[in-house]
């Protein structure tokens, strides 16, 4: 899968302004979403199921580059500051201070949904949108734990949470967040096993400001038309935000996730 972005920065003080235009331009109620972030270095590549029968037909590959994994999971807000005693009996929500609660996901589902992310480094080729390879994979809940004890695959890196809204118009996903970061911990070798109440959490941008990512997915990144496609419907809406909203692409460099070091 490949993901195509366009990104805008919003001030704290135009926060609500913001909401009620993403609003009227999606002609839906702001959908209120939490989502924690556990970042992983592999020391090996991930294998992307999509390609498999792709490298067998074209023979030998060239290594792969290393990227940073994301495991991520969406909250509630009543999620925040809950004890492990609340999922006693549960070793893979008790590894990961998750509870199971009728209120965890937006969507209303009673079990915890995870799954793990990995962004490639953006094409420079393209200049007008972010275009990068994303490989996606849900993991049940009950697989948490054994996940997470893959030490021989993975090494914890850091962890961080984001508290924002989410749109939906045509093909495009429009979220508006930002990022928030806990109080660092003596034993930092592994995520928390409960999470801190939410009032404890820090900005990790001072100002309190938003970033506004706007994203379209395609499956086959090797059919000009849909690429073209959703190009159009991204360039189409920052020309309509422009003036309120200016969407625009970031430094290459700053959005890259390759690891350096695997020792």
């Amino acid at each position: 899968m490949h993901e195509l972005s366009l990104f805008a920065q919003v001030p704290a003080a135009r926060h609500a302004q913001a909401l009620n235009i993403l609003a009227g331009l999606a002609a839906m109620q702001p959908s209120a979403i939490f989502t924690r972030h556990i970042v992983f270095q592999p020391h090996k590549a991930a294998t992307d199921p999509s390609q498999i029968s792709k490298k067998k037909a074209s023979g030998p590959q060239q290594p792969q580059q290393l990227a940073l994994i994301q495991l991520m999971t969406t909250l509630s807000r009543d999620d925040f500051g809950r004890d492990d005693d609340h999922c006693e009996g549960n070793p893979a929500d008790t590894a990961m201070g998750g509870t199971e609660t009728t209120d965890r996901q937006p969507s209303g589902t009673n079990e915890s949904q995870w799954s793990t992310r990995i962004q490639e480094i953006p094409e420079p080729e393209t200049k007008t949108i972010v275009l990068r390879k994303v490989i996606e994979e849900s993991i049940p809940a009950q697989g948490i734990k054994q996940y997470l004890d893959d030490s021989k695959n993975i090494k914890f890196i850091n962890e961080y949470f984001t508290e924002g809204h989410r749109f939906i118009r045509g093909d495009i996903i429009l979220h508006l967040h930002r990022v928030l970061v806990a109080k660092p911990q003596p034993d930092t070798n592994a995520p928390r096993t409960t999470l801190p109440p939410l009032e404890e959490l820090i900005l990790l941008d001072g100002s309190g400001a938003f970033v506004l990512e706007t994203t379209v997915r395609i499956e086959d990144r090797s059919k000009p038309t849909l690429v073209s496609a959703a190009t159009e419907q991204l360039l189409a809406l920052k020309n309509e935000l422009k003036g309120s909203i200016d969407l625009r692409v970031p430094e290459r460099l700053s959005m890259d996730t390759r690891v350096r070091d695997t020792q």
